[in-house]
């Protein structure tokens, strides 16, 4: 584990020296070294001013030296694109997965030069740092082809190129390397924005050196790429959370209730929980799977609705402690940020600020009221299905549901961090010079108890391999499967 951050680090400084590659298409005009650099003062003041996990996992002396490197690379004009990675790789190091320029409301020219590029014409997983294809969109690459190159590139230099960009929970590997899978989990991902920026595509056509299922040497294959308003619509049909959330009985004893989002929107949510816990009542199910696979969280209350039935009395709350840096947003910030709630620009605090210059918020233990418990309740086993996609709520979940011994989990290790994370409430800067928005969280929830500075690890891990993908196995749920059954 080490090893491979300091690798992932290493990684970044290289990329930083070289930041003077071309990485795109950008036909917006320059941005002037005046103008970014303002740009890199406004982000450090906001930062310094706002971020409650600023310095969680970096000292104020490695932040600066960070703000100084950004610096220094705005010392010549950039485009819009290089401007974006500075930042996002800026960003990703201070180790919080809310911080950065967020793919969902950037403007028109910012949109147009960093987020509109052609895609791959699949989706993948990476198992280690094997890209493996898990959906396509050209019958030429079949399911569980393992792709070797893209344009000539070996795609492991192409991983440890982009992962200093994607923003992670501490040092959460499986995180960084989840965040960089394109599985159709959001409308735009990760690697969809870093790699045509980091390796500029010539043209609409990419070679690619794969090894097909069975097959016994590498092929070459030139092919389209998927253009962008493609991948949306095929995104767009996807995105029912109706159909994507399911409750299935593989046998009359076991349940399993598939739960890929908690971004739950305006559906009855809450009325599908409960008709899904009368039906197990009703079954007499001794056995549910709840797979959270691929869940990047969303809505805190739907693991506490989860807890609710799965328990038969309301635990103590969660040992955690919610702090923010600011009491009130300094008068000349206000201009250039957006938030959902205006109350966020002044907090509820207590009066002075602690050692580490955070002041808690009154009421500030998370989960203060009682657990809601709610009928019919489920008292049978319980297996959760994880990987490195789940952090915010669906990681609290399972942190939760390992705390009081309520279930088992199976897979990968997840994202998210032990130590707690930075989320809740956000503002939303607009960085003038180049039109660039960052998100920052505003609320930062601290263990009151030493933890280790990691996701979950599972209790029964399990791997998976480019023949399973090819014969369409769930490795994950078909080793389950023989563990419920013995």
């Amino acid at each position: 584990m080490r090893t491979r951050c300091r690798r992932i680090f290493l990684a970044l400084a290289l990329f930083l020296a070289l930041f003077t590659h071309a990485w795109a298409d950008d036909v917006s005009p320059m941005l002037s070294p005046a103008a970014l650099q303002a740009d890199g003062r406004l982000l450090r003041e906001t930062l310094q001013a706002l971020h409650p996990g600023l310095y969680r996992y970096n000292s104020p002396s490695q932040i600066e030296a960070h703000f100084q490197q950004l610096q220094a690379r705005f010392r010549t004009s950039q485009s819009v694109a290089q401007a974006y990675l500075a930042f996002a790789a800026f960003t990703a190091q201070v180790k919080c997965s809310n911080t950065g320029p967020d793919f969902d409301n950037q403007p028109d020219h910012v949109r147009h030069a960093v987020l509109e590029a052609p895609r791959l014409p699949f989706y993948f997983r990476w198992l280690n740092e094997r890209m493996v294809i898990t959906r396509s969109f050209n019958p030429e690459l079949p399911i569980g082809t393992q792709v070797l190159r893209l344009d000539g590139v070996p795609v492991e230099q192409i991983l440890q190129a982009l992962l200093p960009l994607v923003s992670a929970d501490g040092n959460n590997e499986a995180q960084r390397f989840s965040g960089l899978e394109v599985q159709g989990r959001r409308p735009v991902e990760a690697f969809d924005v870093y790699w045509p920026l980091r390796f500029p595509l010539e043209g609409r056509q990419l070679q690619l050196s794969v090894l097909k299922p069975n097959a016994s040497r590498i092929q070459q294959i030139k092919l389209p790429l998927q253009a962008f308003a493609d991948r949306t619509a095929i995104r767009q049909a996807d995105n029912n959370p109706l159909a994507r959330w399911q409750l299935r009985f593989p046998n009359p004893r076991i349940a399993l209730l598939q739960m890929p989002s908690w971004a739950v929107g305006d559906w009855d949510w809450r009325g599908f929980l409960q008709q899904s816990f009368q039906k197990l009542a009703e079954k007499q199910v001794s056995e549910l799977v709840i797979d959270l696979r691929g869940n990047e969280g969303g809505a805190d209350a739907v693991g506490d609705s989860l807890l609710g039935y799965l328990m038969d009395q309301s635990p103590l709350p969660k040992p955690m402690l919610d702090k923010v840096r600011y009491q009130q947003v300094p008068a000349l910030l206000r201009p250039h940020l957006e938030t959902a709630d205006p109350s966020f620009y002044r907090w509820n605090t207590v009066p002075d600020a602690d050692a580490d210059g955070l002041f808690a918020l009154f009421n500030g233990q998370t989960a203060t009221n009682p657990l809601t418990l709610l009928a019919p309740g489920f008292r049978g086993r319980v297996v959760l299905l994880v990987d490195g996609s789940n952090r915010a709520a669906s990681f609290q979940f399972a942190q939760r549901v390992r705390e009081l011994r309520r279930g088992l989990l199976f897979g990968r290790p997840t994202g998210g961090n032990l130590r707690g994370s930075n989320d809740g409430a956000f503002m939303y800067l607009r960085l003038p010079g180049s039109g660039i928005e960052i998100d920052i969280p505003l609320v930062a929830h601290f263990s009151t108890k030493p933890e280790a500075e990691a996701g979950l690890l599972p209790d029964v891990t399990i791997n998976t391999t480019p023949a399973q993908i090819a014969a369409g196995r769930d490795s994950e749920w078909e080793m389950l499967w023989r563990w419920l059954g013995r």
